[in-house]
């Protein structure tokens, strides 16, 4: 069976470290990213699940989750 696949953009390190661990540790696999221009360049991979920091230094987790979304990932 395949883990499912969670992408989270984070800007606190340690604060993603932690999760990241949590998140494992459930049997997810987990991918980090620590900006939203990177997250966004992420995301171009397929994922089962976004976390998005809303509060991020170069961008919000909303204007992430509607430039994602634009590129055609379907959200429930």
């Amino acid at each position: 069976m395949t883990a499912e696949k969670i992408l989270y953009i984070e800007d606190n390190r340690d604060t993603a470290s932690a999760v990241k661990i949590i998140l494992e540790g459930e049997g997810y696999e987990v991918a980090l990213a620590y900006n939203g221009k990177s997250g966004i360049r992420m995301a171009k991979k397929d994922f089962d699940l976004y976390l998005l920091d809303i509060m991020l230094p170069d961008m919000s987790g909303w204007d992430i989750f509607e430039k994602i979304k634009k590129k055609g990932r379907k959200f429930a």
